[in-house]
């Protein structure tokens, strides 16, 4: 790489600070909201799947992508947030070569994971009677998942290096460039989600087969057959209700991404770089981008929503008995209202009684002196 060419990108990368300067606030409440809804609804997806009585395969996945949104909260975010503030790179030098790979690293997990649920949901409606993975098998794959990840944002990695307080990439020539983002895009994107629309095409096809099916036996069979067709009917609609859940986290994490993707293609090897607009723009697809994490607990809470809807009480009731606990420990002689009342007429009763001795030791003083 040129020195013009990292020169070129410091410019870049100033001028895109300066361009997004109005848009900083209305930036950063996005950041908020999108943190917010992102850990605590992913916190909870977590918990509802924990708290399942049996643990299936698609459990495991639907942790492991609430997992990866977490840390989209938790690191690439306030990471972000922190960057926009500061205008420039406020992290030790080190962190060049984590902070922008780990955001990839992230959005390579989620669409993995999203490949992977579809190739189990497609096993387990196609070959239902075929031995399922087992646990320590899944935990296996996810942990492939995230080293796959990593490995494909290596080269990344590489090229990161700090230039006058920025971190920049310090390509060999453009055509590296092209190379990477065209690799980005078709390894993290295009590919995954042909492969996932093959899947659940074929899903499809198969569920509709077997619903004409079992029409038309039932119509020969007609009564014989009722209590069978009524158990396939259960197992049948169950599979569709999974399956929209999952096409649905397909379809919300293909329409925030594409933005990204379109826009830096377009950087790369059009004319998008001379756009005058492009740091108005880049913004919104960030937010777009991050968007996706906290949408997902909305769609897979709804595998589980009377679930869903019972770990959320129980945990704003514990937050709520802590609370009053903190109360009652602040102000240890405080009573509950019943049990204020009970003391109250014990004091009284024992309040009666010394009188009552008293008067008694009197009557008997005036006897005497009679």
């Amino acid at each position: 790489m040129t020195n013009d060419t990292v020169d070129a990108a410091v410019n870049i990368s100033a001028s895109a600070g300066s361009k997004v300067a109005h848009f900083l606030v209305p930036q950063l409440v996005s950041f908020v909201v999108i943190i917010t809804i992102t850990i605590v609804g992913n916190f909870l997806i977590c918990c509802v799947e924990l708290k399942r009585k049996s643990h299936k395969s698609s459990g495991f996945f639907i942790i492991n992508l609430a997992l990866s949104d977490l840390a989209v909260g938790f690191v690439s975010i306030p990471l972000d947030i922190a960057e926009q503030l500061t205008n420039g790179w406020p992290f030790f030098r080190f962190m060049c070569k984590v902070v922008y790979p780990l955001q990839t690293v992230l959005m390579a997990v989620s669409v993995i994971t999203l490949l992977c649920m579809s190739i189990e949901r497609y096993r387990a409606v196609l070959t239902p009677f075929k031995a399922k993975p087992s646990g320590k098998f899944i935990v296996q794959v996810i942990v492939s998942v995230w080293v796959l990840s990593i490995l494909l944002v290596t080269p990344y990695t590489l090229v990161l290096r700090m230039k006058d307080g920025n971190c920049i990439e310090d390509w060999p020539s453009q055509g590296h460039v092209k190379i990477y983002t065209a690799s980005v895009f078709l390894l993290l994107y295009l590919l995954p989600l042909t492969l996932i629309t093959i899947c659940y095409t074929k899903i499809g096809i198969y569920l509709n087969k077997e619903a004409k099916k079992w029409r038309s036996m039932s119509k020969y069979y007609g009564k014989s057959i009722r209590q069978v067709r009524r158990l396939s009917n259960v197992r049948h609609m169950q599979n569709i209700r999974i399956i929209k859940v999952f096409v649905a986290a397909v379809m919300v994490f293909a329409i925030c991404q594409l933005p990204t993707h379109v826009i830096w293609i377009w950087h790369d090897f059009g004319s998008g770089s001379k756009w005058k607009y492009l740091y108005d723009v880049l913004p919104f697809c960030h937010i777009l981008t991050y968007l996706n994490s906290a949408i997902d607990p909305f769609i897979f809470g709804s595998l589980n929503a009377q679930l869903f809807r019972k770990t959320l009480r129980s945990i704003f009731t514990c937050f709520n008995g802590k609370k009053e606990h903190q109360k009652k420990s602040k102000n240890p002689k405080a009573l509950p209202p019943e049990q204020e009342n009970t003391k109250n007429k014990r004091k009284l009763i024992r309040k009666s009684c010394v009188l009552l001795k008293n008067k008694g030791s009197q009557d008997s003083i005036v006897e005497s002196n009679i």
